[in-house]
């Protein structure tokens, strides 16, 4: 993935709950710099309710390796509060059917506006691992993001994904001042990792440099 990530080819499945068939073949579009159909590739229009048993039950005749859900909120009943443990069940139910299948189940969830996870903060706790983005720059032809780990589960925290979405297809960019900070050994190397970032990206706050 992206000319850097090993990645296991099997069958994946995302369960589309916004944007539609043709959303997704711009993505699709982004993310393999490919115009041409994917084989067997198919988009079904139905519905599924996650939080049946049921409904992970079929999923499980699949032999899936990847299932997404996009998104968490919009999955949900829409008489469901958010802000209740049962928003979280869903959750729950994908590990259970992780343990199961041995495939992973990614659910997209939109954050607050202070920038941590929406909801209930059991989401939060029936996740294994979670990841957030954040802004980097934004023009009007390119927008880079940070894909970081802010939970990264039982396992050591991995190094934060630098992404380049453009009319180009999505790709990774070198984060120079993001290397020299890891790398610092001085005080030196600190301010001048400082020094960098205010440079190549917006003004950040004392608090987060």
């Amino acid at each position: 993935w992206l000319g850097e990530y090993v990645v296991q080819k099997g069958k994946a499945l995302i369960l589309d709950f916004e944007d539609g068939r043709e959303e997704f073949k711009r993505r699709k579009r982004f993310i393999t710099h490919d115009d041409t159909d994917i084989p067997e590739l198919g988009y079904k229009y139905g519905a599924c309710d996650l939080l049946k048993q049921s409904t992970w039950d079929k999923l499980a005749e699949l032999g899936l390796l990847l299932l997404v859900v996009d998104a968490l909120g919009t999955a949900m009943p829409s008489d469901a509060d958010e802000n209740t443990t049962q928003f979280a069940a869903a959750v729950k139910l994908a590990g259970k059917f992780t343990e199961r299948t041995e495939c992973t189940v990614l659910f997209v969830h939109h954050a607050n506006k202070a920038g941590g996870m929406r909801g209930t903060s059991a989401i939060r706790d029936q996740s294994d691992v979670a990841f957030k983005f954040e802004a980097v720059s934004e023009t009007d032809d390119v927008k880079r993001m940070r894909m970081v780990c802010d939970k990264p589960g039982p396992q050591k925290k991995p190094a934060p994904v630098n992404l380049e979405l453009s009319d180009t297809g999505l790709r990774a960019f070198r984060d120079e001042a993001q290397q020299v900070g890891r790398n610092a050994e001085t005080s030196e190397d600190v301010q001048e990792a400082i020094r960098l970032a205010l440079a190549n990206g917006p003004i950040e706050t004392k608090k987060k440099i």
